[in-house]
């Protein structure tokens, strides 16, 4: 599966990002970067709950697809969903 993704900039406060519906995260490629992004989180939830929160997803960031695995998942106390999700190239 293909999730749409952005690189986001780390000037903009979280809270503006979880306002709007996006759920943030980082991607650790496998050469030593970190790219911060952020995700439709409608889209992310979807995935989340069919796949689970370990699975592969291929993210396709600014039009470069990367693949990716979950590795860790934040979720909102009171509501469930993602805010924040960490992602290791494979």
């Amino acid at each position: 599966m293909i999730i749409d993704a952005s690189l986001r900039d780390l000037k903009i406060k979280g809270r503006k990002f979880r306002n709007e519906g996006r759920t943030m995260g980082i991607i650790l490629k496998s050469n030593g970067d970190i790219l911060p992004i952020s995700i439709k989180r409608s889209d992310m939830d979807k995935f989340l709950k069919r796949y689970g929160d370990h699975s592969d997803v291929t993210l396709s960031v600014d039009g470069e697809n990367i693949n990716t695995s979950v590795i860790e998942v934040q979720r909102d106390l009171v509501l469930h969903y993602a805010h924040n999700v960490q992602f290791k190239e494979i």
